[in-house]
Order: C-alpha cells, then sequence, then structure tokens
C-alpha cells in the first residue's frame, strides 16, 4: 500500500492553464504598468517642466507620500487573504482596482490652473491617493499567479508571460508617448517644436490619453483568467501575517536584492531628462525604446536558462554584464548618440530576459512560508513585493527631485551647465552599476533554491492528502502521508534555509 501510495504522489497533479489565460494575464499586466511606467518616467518632469514646482519639494513629497504608502500593503495583503467571493480571492479585488488605477493616473496629470499652496495640496493628495489605489491592484494581480495553477511549471509560464506584459508596459510610455505629446503640443496646441516644448506642453494630453486606453486591457485581463483555490484553504488573520513575517527569511532576501533595484528607479525618473538634455532630443528615448522591445524575442530563451541553470546563477551573470556596460559607456561618454543608444538598447534586452527571476522566487516564497506556518497567504506574500516596489520607488523619486535641485538643474531654460549634465549621466548610467554589485553580494545568500522549493512543494501536497485521508477516516494512508512529511522536514531542517 504505501510503495502504490508513494508512486501516486510523486507526480503532482497538473492543472493546466488554457492559452486565452495567459493572453488575459499578459494584457492585464500590461494595462497596469502602462500606468506605473508612465507616472515612473514623467511625473517628475510633468512636475518640474510644465506646474513649474521645485525639485526639493517633489522630493519630499515623493519619499514620504511612497514610504506611508508602501507601509500599508502587508496590511493591504492581509485584507485580500481574508476574502471569499465567488469571483475569486484575487479577482475580485483586480475588477475594480482597474478602473480605480485609471481614474488616479489620469489625475495626477491634469494640468491644473493652480498656482501656490492650492497647487501644491492638490498634487499631494492625488499622488498619495494614486499609489493607494495601485496597491489595490498590484498586489492580487502577482498572487493571482500562484493560484492559477499548483503545477510549477505552469505557474513558471504564467508569471513569466505576466512579466512579459509588464516590460511591455514599461517600454510603451519611452517609445510611444514622446512621440505623441509632440504631435499633441505642436499639431493640436500650437507651440514650437524646438527646445522641447511641444513636448513637455503636450504631455499631459498623452497621459491622459494613454491611461484611457489601458482600461479595456485590464478588463479583458480581469475577465478571462481563473483562479483554482485549494478546497484546504483556510481564513487568514492577522495574526497570520505577522507568523508569514516572522517566517519569510528568503522572502526578505530576495525583497532585499529586489529593493537595491532602487538605482534601476532612479534612473528611469531621470532618464528623460538625459535624453531631453545630454542627447538633445527626446526623440532619441523612442528610438531606444523602440529597439528594447525586441528584448521580448529573448523572453523565449528564459524558460530554457530555468531547465539548465539556477535563477540565482543568471541574475548573477546578467548583474555582472550589465555592470561591465555600464562603466564602459561612463568611460567612452555620451558624445556618440549611435553608441549610446546601442549599448542602452543591449542592456534593456538582457533586463527583459531576466525579468521573471526576482517574481518568480517571491512567488516560491508562497509555499515556503505555508510550510513554515501551516497558512498560504499568497497575498500577504505579494504585498511585501509591492511593499518593496513601493518603497524603492519612495526613495528613487525622492531622490530624484533633491539631486535635481543639487546638481543644479534649471527647468525651463534653454540649456543647462557642463557640470549639471556631467551629473545626469553619472547617475543615469554608473550609480546602477553599484546597485549591480551590491544585489551581486546579497545573492550569495539565497538559500532557497528550485531544489529546496521541490521538496516543501512536495511537503505541501503530502500536507493535504493527509487532510483529505483525515476526512474519509483513512487511518493508512494519514500515517502514510505524516510519516512522508516528517522525512521531508528532516531534510529541509539540516539545509538551515
Amino acid at each position: 500500500m504505501g510503495v502504490a501510495l508513494e508512486r501516486k504522489d510523486t507526480v503532482e497533479s497538473t492543472e493546466k492553464i488554457a492559452l486565452l489565460e495567459y493572453i488575459a494575464y499578459f494584457f492585464y499586466g500590461f494595462g497596469q504598468v502602462l500606468n506605473y511606467a508612465m507616472v515612473g518616467t514623467y511625473i517628475t518632469i510633468f512636475y518640474t517642466d510644465y506646474l513649474l514646482i521645485s525639485a526639493s519639494f517633489i522630493g519630499t513629497l515623493f519619499l514620504i507620500s511612497r514610504v506611508l504608502d508602501a507601509v500599508i500593503d502587508p496590511f493591504m495583503g492581509a485584507i485580500i487573504d481574508k476574502t471569499h467571493s465567488p469571483k475569486g480571492k484575487f479577482r475580485l479585488w483586480m475588477k475594480w482596482g482597474s478602473m480605480a488605477v485609471v481614474a488616479t493616473t489620469m489625475i495626477l496629470f491634469i494640468p491644473w490652473g493652480l498656482e501656490g499652496q492650492l497647487l501644491l495640496v492638490v498634487i499631494s493628495i492625488s499622488y498619495i491617493l494614486w499609489g493607494v489605489i495601485y496597491t489595490i491592484s498590484d498586489v492580487p494581480f502577482w498572487s493571482l499567479s500562484t493560484a492559477m495553477s499548483k503545477d510549477p511549471q505552469e505557474r513558471s509560464k504564467a508569471v513569466t508571460v505576466a512579466n512579459a506584459g509588464v516590460n511591455l508596459g514599461f517600454l510603451i510610455p519611452g517609445l510611444l508617448v514622446p512621440i505623441a505629446a509632440k504631435y499633441i503640443g505642436h499639431n493640436i496646441l500650437g507651440y514650437e517644436v524646438a527646445k522641447n516644448v511641444a513636448f513637455i506642453q503636450g504631455l499631459p494630453w498623452a497621459m491622459l490619453f494613454f491611461s484611457l486606453l489601458s482600461i479595456p486591457m485590464m478588463i479583458f485581463g480581469y475577465s478571462f483568467t481563473k483562479e483554482r483555490r485549494s478546497m484546504h484553504i483556510e481564513k487568514v488573520s492577522f495574526k497570520d501575517m505577522l507568523k508569514t513575517i516572522k517566517g519569510a527569511k528568503p522572502l526578505f532576501i530576495i525583497c532585499s536584492i529586489f529593493f537595491l533595484d532602487i538605482v534601476w528607479d532612479l534612473q528611469a525618473a531621470l532618464m528623460t531628462y538625459f535624453f531631453v538634455w545630454n542627447l538633445g532630443d527626446v526623440q532619441n528615448q523612442a528610438t531606444v525604446t523602440f529597439w528594447s522591445m525586441f528584448g521580448f524575442l529573448f523572453l523565449v530563451f528564459y524558460p530554457m536558462l530555468t531547465k539548465k541553470f539556477k535563477k540565482k546563477w543568471i541574475l548573477q551573470t546578467q548583474l555582472i554584464l550589465d555592470t561591465v556596460l555600464r562603466v564602459s559607456l561612463f568611460f567612452i561618454g555620451y558624445e556618440n548618440h549611435n553608441f549610446v543608444i546601442v549599448l542602452l538598447v543591449i542592456i534593456s534586452f538582457m533586463r527583459t530576459m531576466t525579468s521573471s527571476i526576482i517574481p518568480n522566487m517571491i512567488g516560491e516564497s508562497v509555499e515556503y512560508c505555508e510550510y513554515k506556518t501551516g497558512k498560504r497567504t499568497e497575498a500577504i506574500i505579494f504585498s511585501f513585493q509591492t511593499f518593496t516596489g513601493k518603497l524603492k520607488l519612495a526613495f528613487a523619486l525622492g531622490m530624484s527631485g533633491f539631486l535635481l535641485a543639487m546638481i543644479g538643474y534649471k527647468p525651463s531654460i534653454e540649456s543647462q551647465s557642463d557640470s549639471t549634465l556631467q551629473w545626469i549621466f553619472i547617475i543615469c548610467i554608473l550609480v546602477p552599476a553599484f546597485g549591480n554589485i551590491l544585489r551581486l553580494l546579497l545573492t550569495n545568500f539565497i538559500k532557497f533554491t528550485e531544489d529546496e522549493f521541490r521538496e516543501v512543494s512536495q511537503y505541501i501536497n503530502y500536507k493535504n492528502k493527509r487532510l483529505e485521508a483525515l476526512e474519509i477516516n483513512n487511518k493508512e494512508k494519514v500515517l502514510y502521508y505524516k510519516t512522508k512529511m516528517e522525512e521531508i522536514k528532516v531534510q529541509i531542517d539540516r539545509k538551515n534555509i
């Protein structure tokens, strides 16, 4: 009997995700992050050059509001984990979150005809509101990947597809917004193209247009995805949230690596300034983004790489290559615009190909935390991804405002000083290389890899089957599964994860 059970349980029951679900999941991520990327890329230059708000105030606003917003995320995750609805634990939140994200993004870029303290109050409230609303959409979106299937390969595909949508969402604003904003500013509003005046004046209207386009994408994503819940999922309390935090060492390591991605957010916040002032035309940003889109072809290699190499090793390789390219570009300089564009595209290619690694590792932490606490808390786990993402973006945007003031940036003038241009170059190109080195050092602390994930998954599989055996009062099966759980636990505990 025991041998037969063991043979049966060595293969996890497969839950295939339909092609339509993959497509829907892709488009939800694409539409959601399209709004996120527009805010992350253009909100700073919209505030400084359109609304003429001081960079120091913007830095303070970004820092305070996003830190407060990030602190809310784990609590929001606990609320989502307590949700029980016929529409699903996560999809219910995605439905209403999608429309709310678009609405608050549009509010952010309204060309307010206000001045003084009233203007500062309005943009502060709208920016804080946007961050809170985005959580309502983002946490359940990523959490859904763990509920679409129990099969590790299917889940990995789902995360990869979601990241493809996310990466495309990040790229589209850099490609189309400069073109659309310049067209609106020049052909509709009548501003001159020179000195990027038309781009700045057309920017808020381009933002409103692209935000509206994201609505049908996110509604389609919500409508055609599915949740496949285990019958043994228990209700989650705030006490469970604290237990998850206490037992989530692998999660904290991954989130620490993710946090150091702050250098990329800082680059993104100032990259438009680099294209406008250092390279002389914001159209260069569209050029880089256009060619970077071909990096999606490299996503097909990601599943192949993860079959042969551990995610930890793939991430380490990408960090090393990215650092080498950045240091090389720094010493060569940015005078040769074509060379700069080529290197930036190559860097984007590598980042796109490895973009699924962190979300996949965080997704695997769901099983580890369930192993440690006995409760499945997907939303709480992924709220830490959102928490970390917002925290790093808070510091990045905050620093961008302070750094612009420190390096002497002057909005609405015909040129910047040589010193200001050099510092923009350093921040956008060299600073991320130092972040790569710190992240590389942290990867050495990753102990929960694919091997441990398979062991933990098998433990959970035995746990669920033991619960099924208890329900039918099959004592032999209960004893068998309990023995297998104890054997796996001994193996895992020896590794001191």
